[in-house]
């Protein structure tokens, strides 16, 4: 019976590892529905709400995100409030903006504040814009997404959802984005942009500014692979390319003395068909992509914003490849001080730790590209931050999706074009 002893081995191990394994996925899963699940519809309007108490706000303990393992000195409190709904119903929710003991001085019972609540209840409300001023150390979202739904973060002024965690724009799901501003992000940017007004440092720039005029030029650095050929060109070849690999296959089968000839023969219909049929897709193909092509260079021409390209302190890992840093862009038609000051500030913030976790692993690892507006505040408009490789390019054009509006928000899913060596000059 020792292949009995061998197998009761085998399933001990299993078990081993499954136990090994569990708390990683459930981690994993965690990590992934806060990042990618919206939150359930909003309603917008703000309701005023009675503190009716204070529960302690549970901390969970993530073994594999560091964010989520922050210890701080004092206790974390939810905040319990009482208000009416559209409805008239009145809802008793906890607010999920974690409040440390140092703040928790401004809810005592029977003061008002305004939250948003949810459109069905989900036992948790937020704290509207009006209470941005009072610094949050997380929060907690426990059952509105999933069962346990919490990170723990050092204290930040500003709202840890609006503006940062996407929400369905409908019950059905049909859609989610952001709503409002975001206001709360990591490592005190205001004292960071503060501090870059002292002394003025001067920075390398990659003076003069390439000349940016024709859609055509514009076009050969969005493909640079075509190269100004013929848009119908290369595409058929590698479309027929396999159908003909299969033609010469079943040429030389037929030719032989294989016992599935006749089968082999009617096959050759088919490939026919095939080969007729990818070649007019590939055409049609090409030549669409090819107007979309002109529409696209045309729409960077008219809207896109010529940038300067200095590096940044912070990288991330690229996959299998080297890893992807991160680009301070400089739009060229700021002064030598204000790209200066801009630099300096980035830099300084970016090589924050809280910073890089949250990059890393926060919620800013989803979030897209920065505007320096948003991040240091309106005078400090002019640059973005991106998470982008363009080799050695010193200059790029930074462009939003091409649709009929430019977006309020146009960079943060906006596209890098490098510009070559000598392009534009």
């Amino acid at each position: 019976m020792e292949w009995l002893k061998d197998f009761w081995w085998l399933v001990g191990l299993g078990v081993l590892g499954i136990a090994w394994l569990t708390p990683a996925i459930v981690s994993h899963n965690q990590f992934t529905t806060q990042h990618c699940t919206p939150l359930p519809p909003l309603d917008l309007t703000a309701r005023d709400a009675r503190v009716i108490g204070t529960r302690l706000a549970p901390r969970r303990k993530h073994r594999f995100y560091s964010w989520g393992n922050i210890r701080l000195p004092g206790d974390l409190w939810l905040i319990e409030v009482e208000y009416a709904d559209s409805s008239g119903a009145v809802r008793r929710e906890l607010v999920a903006d974690v409040i440390h003991d140092d703040e928790k001085h401004r809810f005592p019972v029977g003061s008002w504040c305004r939250v948003y609540g949810f459109e069905r209840p989900r036992g948790r409300c937020l704290l509207t814009e009006e209470h941005d001023a009072i610094p949050r150390n997380g929060f907690n979202l426990d059952k509105v997404r999933m069962r346990t739904d919490r990170q723990v973060s050092s204290a930040r002024t500003g709202s840890p959802f609006l503006g940062v965690m996407a929400v369905e724009t409908s019950a059905s799901g049909a859609g989610a984005g952001t709503v409002g501003r975001r206001t709360s992000w990591p490592g005190d940017p205001a004292s960071v942009w503060a501090r870059s007004s002292g002394a003025p440092k001067t920075i390398s720039r990659p003076w003069p500014a390439p000349r940016v005029e024709e859609v055509d030029q514009v076009a050969s650095w969005v493909e640079p692979d075509k190269s100004g050929r013929p848009q119908t060109l290369w595409t058929p070849i590698r479309w027929v390319g396999v159908p003909l690999l299969v033609v010469g296959l079943l040429l030389g089968w037929t030719l032989s003395d294989l016992p599935a000839r006749g089968l082999l023969w009617t096959a050759w219909p088919m490939v026919g068909y095939w080969l007729i049929l990818a070649l007019l897709a590939a055409l049609l193909w090409e030549a669409s992509d090819g107007e979309w092509d002109t529409e696209r260079a045309a729409w960077i021409l008219e809207h896109g914003v010529l940038c300067e390209v200095h590096r940044s302190p912070f990288s991330t890992l690229g996959g299998e490849g080297p890893d992807v840093p991160g680009l301070i862009l400089i739009d060229h038609r700021l002064s030598a001080p204000d790209a200066s000051r801009l630099v300096r500030a980035w830099r300084e913030w970016l090589r924050s730790g809280e910073v890089q976790q949250d990059l890393h692993y926060g919620l800013m690892q989803s979030f897209g590209n920065l505007s320096s507006a948003e991040v240091f505040g309106p005078d400090a408009a002019g640059s973005y931050f991106v998470i982008s490789e363009v080799g050695s390019a010193q200059w790029v054009l930074l462009a939003g999706p091409t649709t009929d509006t430019v977006k309020p928000t146009w960079w943060r899913s906006a596209q890098l074009i490098p510009i070559p060596e000598g392009g534009g000059r």
